[in-house]
């Protein structure tokens, strides 16, 4: 909560009264409500106790409440209340405009005929509320860059992944280019090799068909002729020697009895 500043005034200006609480909405009863707790409790009291402290002193203080004021008193209890009472940080942080509104009611107070005192609070409420709305209005330009920055940052970081995403598939499809690249390598090799082996075979089929001799058809008549007439010769000679054969053995036959009669006459000899 803000402290309290007390503003001097000339002598026998007449306030009549403490200024009320400022009224707020149910808006910002409840934001005040959430931020400061203790300010809003403090402000609930003070409208209760000024409710009742009006209800009850009325009639007596009627006259004195109606006294007129100065333009002086008026306006500095308005800076009073507008300024000195009000969290003037938060209003020009939230609403730099607010800064030419107060300026323009602190312009209005005439300095030359205010006690030193009073015109030294004036004058230096002149220069913090410059300063402060300066400050302000730095910070309101600073945050609205730092939030094209962000956005810049966070389209750049989005870039970024974009791009090294692209990269890793380039990447990745290098990888696998490489890896068929060096299959089909030693696949070349591989049927290199084969090809020479195939060559060298081809080479020696054809050395080996060079080296056949043409066949005469002639010649192979004659051969196959000949063969004939020594298959007829060598057929002659089987049944020659299937007669000699039987001659033989029927010799033999005769042999073998004859054989078998000096036997038996050798077994009955007398002598």
């Amino acid at each position: 909560m803000q402290e309290e500043v007390e503003v001097p005034v000339p002598t026998g200006t007449i306030f009549t009264k403490k200024p009320d609480p400022p009224i707020l909405t149910g808006e910002q009863k409840e934001e005040l409500k959430r931020s400061n707790p203790l300010k809003y409790i403090k402000l609930m009291l003070a409208q209760r106790d000024s409710s009742s402290s009006k209800n009850q002193s009325e009639d007596s203080s009627q006259m004195k409440d109606n006294a007129p004021l100065t333009s002086l008193d008026q306006l500095l209890q308005q800076v009073n209340k507008t300024i000195l009472e009000a969290d003037i940080f938060t209003i020009l942080k939230e609403d730099t405009a607010a800064y030419f509104s107060m300026k323009k009611l602190l312009s209005q107070i005439d300095l030359s005929i205010c006690p030193p005192e009073v015109s030294e609070t004036i004058y230096d409420l002149q220069i913090l509320l410059n300063e402060v709305s300066s400050e302000y209005i730095r910070v309101n330009d600073a945050e609205a860059k730092i939030r094209t920055k962000q956005e810049a940052l966070s389209k750049a970081y989005d870039q970024t992944s974009r791009l090294s995403e692209e990269a890793e598939e380039l990447e990745r499809a290098k990888i696998q280019a490489k890896d068929k690249h060096d299959v089909l390598a030693r696949s070349i090799l591989f049927w290199e090799s084969q090809i020479e082996e195939l060559k060298k075979k081809i080479e020696g089929a054809r050395n080996e068909q060079a080296a056949l001799k043409p066949v005469d058809d002639k010649e192979l008549e004659n051969l196959v002729t000949q063969s004939l007439q020594q298959m007829e010769v060598a057929e002659g000679i089987s049944e020659e020697i299937k007669g000699l054969e039987s001659v033989r053995n029927a010799t033999q036959c005769k042999i073998n009895l004859c054989k078998s009669k000096f036997a038996k006459l050798k077994r009955n000899a007398p002598f």
